[in-house]
């Protein structure tokens, strides 16, 4: 997390965030303070990757006004500068896309205030209020890249499975050893990411308080996050359906194997027999 302190107009915070969403300059700094924690760690880390996934969130904390304002008062007010702030554009905006923006808010007391969208939030609270906000914000997001992992895991794993059952060995017919080790491959693969959901999923509790728990929602909504959960479900149970198949195929051919043994020790018997070996 990065941070900054600001004290000014609102004209000035306009510009301020229109230099910081989606800044590359930014970002690069970012990756580099990332790689350089990570590189730090890399000793006592498994799998570590040289390709980061990332996710850039900006918010705009704010802790007091003058004059004070209620989240209202400030919504009507105020309402035009937020929603560009939030988008980060230098053109104004529709009204129908202010409308948009500002719809999705919420607040719990008349004088505090959050306003998330995809990118970037406003959150209008004293330093302890907005502080437990920014954990909320910042949880979902990494809800969202941990799902987005598992996505770009499942993709590649799928396409692997599928390349190995497209390309059958001339013994598999027999012996179905390619779909016993997919069904193997499968099975921990669809183990372990169900695992991993599960922790992610129970991670956060908001035993109690029905704010944080709307809050969280509001913001997972916006992020789009249950999108990427329905994904990474779907790939699931498409891992499931490739699990039920490669078993049902490897107790084919294993069957069939067995068949050909039996008929191959009676015909081996025969022969014997007509060459007087064996008696009858």
């Amino acid at each position: 997390m990065l941070s900054r302190g600001f004290s000014g107009s609102w004209g000035e915070l306009v510009g301020v965030g229109q230099n910081l969403i989606e800044s590359p300059e930014l970002e690069q700094h970012s990756e580099q303070v990332c790689r350089a924690i990570a590189g730090r760690l890399r000793s006592a880390l498994n799998g570590y990757r040289d390709a980061f996934l990332s996710e850039d969130y900006l918010v705009y904390a704010i802790n007091e006004l003058e004059p004070p304002v209620s989240a209202e008062e400030l919504v009507t007010s105020r309402g035009e500068e937020i929603a560009t702030m939030l988008r980060g554009e230098r053109q104004p905006l529709s009204e129908q896309e202010k409308t948009a923006i500002l719809r999705h808010r919420i607040s719990y007391l008349v004088d505090d205030l959050v306003v998330p969208t995809w990118n970037a939030a406003l959150v209008y609270d004293t330093p302890g209020g907005a502080q437990a906000a920014l954990e909320i914000l910042e949880f979902a997001n990494s809800q969202l890249l941990e799902f987005r992992y598992y996505d770009e895991l499942l993709d590649n794993q799928l396409a692997q499975i599928y390349a190995q059952l497209q390309r059958p060995k001339w013994y598999d017919k027999w012996i179905g050893s390619r779909y016993a080790k997919a069904a193997q491959q499968v099975h921990s693969l669809f183990i372990d990411v169900n695992e991993l959901t599960d922790r992610t999923e129970n991670a956060l509790k908001f035993v109690g308080d029905i704010y944080a728990a709307r809050l969280f929602t509001l913001v997972a909504d916006r992020l789009g996050l249950t999108r990427w959960k329905a994904n990474v479900k779907e790939k699931l149970e498409t891992l499931d359906d490739i699990y039920r198949f490669a078993v049902e195929q490897s107790a084919m051919a294993r069957g069939q194997f067995l068949e050909l043994t039996v008929i191959v020790i009676l015909v081996l018997e025969l022969v014997l027999i007509l060459m007087g070996v064996m008696k009858p």
